[in-house]
C-alpha cells in the first residue's frame, strides 16, 4: 500500500502467510489468532469459536489513518 508523500507499507517483506487456524491459551482465555485481512472470511471465525474454542478473537491490523478510515469501520460493520 502506498500513499505518495505519506506512507509506503509492504507487509509482505516481513510477514508470511499462515496455513492453519490457531487458538492458544492465555491468562485471560483462549485466543483465536487472525489478521485484519481475515475479517473478510466470517466462516473462519465461526470455526475458531465453535470448533476450536476461542473465547477472544484477535485481528491486529497495519491500517494507517487514511486506510483505516476507508476500510476498517466498513469491514467490521459488514460482518
Amino acid at each position: 500500500m502506498s500513499i505518495p508523500n505519506k506512507v509506503n507499507l509492504q507487509e509482505s517483506k516481513t510477514t508470511l502467510a499462515g496455513n492453519k487456524l490457531v487458538v492458544c491459551d492465555s491468562p485471560i482465555g483462549k485466543l483465536g489468532l487472525s489478521i485484519c485481512y481475515d475479517v473478510r472470511f466470517p466462516e473462519m471465525y465461526v470455526m475458531l469459536v465453535q470448533d476450536m474454542g476461542a473465547e477472544i478473537l484477535l485481528m491486529p491490523s497495519a491500517f494507517t489513518v487514511p486506510t483505516g478510515k476507508a476500510h476498517w469501520h466498513a469491514l467490521l460493520r459488514g460482518e
